[in-house]
């Protein structure tokens, strides 16, 4: 007898002993599931995920690529540095007429006026201080034009060029006596061209160029804006020369624009 109740209340321990062992390791005696989930006040256990890799898709832009670049205030940066300009840009500031750009290009509307004349055209602009000129003419010799003549083409100021391989060659002329001109540096007077550029192609030569209205030269006649003057035209139809006789010559009125 007193073995086999030993025998019983060794049973019973070993039960209650395992009882209380799997109670510890949160198991169910009939299933064997995971721990039964806290009760009461009892805090949920913390879970901890992981990091898994990022695999990107070819051409794919992460939020890091694709994130807007901070706002950079343009007051804070130095001032880039400004091409120097040339002297016809220096000729064009503070002029607030209507100019045109001295290239030996004459494009539609460059110019205020326009005036057909022997044969040619004359363009023309003006300010209170600056006379723009623009000539063209059928021809791959010498063009001229002469403002303002005393007599025939005496005293008038004459600009004549030609363009000769690329190359325009534009000087400050005079007239001298009869129907002659002269360089005005050879004559006591100096070349108050500004700015010159010329242009040969498909048979026709373009000249253009600024010239002051009064260039205190005593052998140029001042214009004023508003008047109205005698122009004199001329062009020769192959010789790039300053000597040889036109081939076709006209004379005619132009008018400067009245400045406020």
């Amino acid at each position: 007898m007193a073995g086999r109740r030993s025998t019983e209340w060794t049973g019973v321990l070993l039960g209650m002993g395992l009882s209380a062992l799997l109670a510890l390791a949160g198991c169910n005696l009939d299933t064997g599931d995971a721990a039964v989930p806290p009760t009461g006040n009892q805090p949920p256990a913390a879970v901890s995920v992981e990091p898994k890799d990022t695999i990107s898709a070819p051409g794919a832009v992460t939020a890091q690529q694709d994130a807007t670049p901070p706002h950079v205030d343009s007051s804070s940066l130095p001032d880039a540095p400004q091409p120097e300009r040339t002297a016809e840009e220096e000729v064009k500031e503070g002029s607030e007429a209507p100019y045109a750009t001295v290239d030996g290009v004459i494009d539609p509307g460059e110019y205020a006026h326009r005036l057909p004349l022997g044969g040619m055209e004359v363009h023309w602009s003006n300010d209170e201080v600056l006379l723009w000129v623009g000539l063209s003419a059928p021809a791959t010799g010498y063009v001229s034009v002469g403002f303002d003549p005393v007599e025939r083409k005496v005293g008038a100021n004459f600009i004549i060029g030609y363009v000769r391989e690329g190359v325009a060659l534009i000087p400050d002329h005079v007239g001298t006596r009869g129907n002659l001109h002269e360089a005005d540096i050879e004559v006591g007077g100096e070349d108050n061209l500004n700015a010159a550029a010329g242009t040969e192609a498909a048979g026709r030569t373009v000249l253009e160029f600024v010239i002051p209205l009064d260039s205190g030269d005593p052998n140029d006649r001042p214009l004023q804006p508003g008047g109205t003057y005698e122009i004199q035209v001329a062009y020769h139809l192959t010789r790039d020369d300053f000597t040889s006789w036109h081939s076709r010559h006209g004379i005619g009125e132009f008018s400067l624009d009245q400045v406020p």
